[in-house]
């Protein structure tokens, strides 16, 4: 049953993530009653539910889905950002394989 959830729920970013970057371009912004909100934030969104719902499947730990789907959601912010020195992507990857560790740990 959970993994049908997780099926469904990736399918659903996967549809929306397709969307998103063939039919809209990155400087649109979606508007409700004068409220903007930027396009960058669903596509985050759907790469993060996309992300999620499939390691979770993968790993079976709901835990190890969302540590590393936030981990690439921030190289991603990271990139988008300009910060492109391989520091950045080392200091992320270290805190990544720590935190799994730390989990892995408390598990057993």
């Amino acid at each position: 049953m959970q993994h049908k959830k997780y099926l469904f729920l990736g399918a659903c970013s996967l549809i929306g993530l397709t969307i998103i970057t063939f039919f809209f371009s990155p400087g649109n912004a979606f508007t409700i009653a004068s409220l903007s909100v930027p396009l960058i934030f669903f596509f985050f969104l759907c790469m993060f539910n996309l992300l999620f719902s499939f390691l979770t499947m993968l790993f079976k730990r709901k835990i190890y889905g969302f540590l590393i789907a936030a981990s690439v959601l921030i190289a991603l912010t990271f990139l988008m950002n300009g910060l492109t020195h391989p520091i950045f992507f080392i200091l992320l990857f270290g805190v990544l394989c720590l935190l799994l560790f730390f989990v892995s740990y408390q598990k057993e």
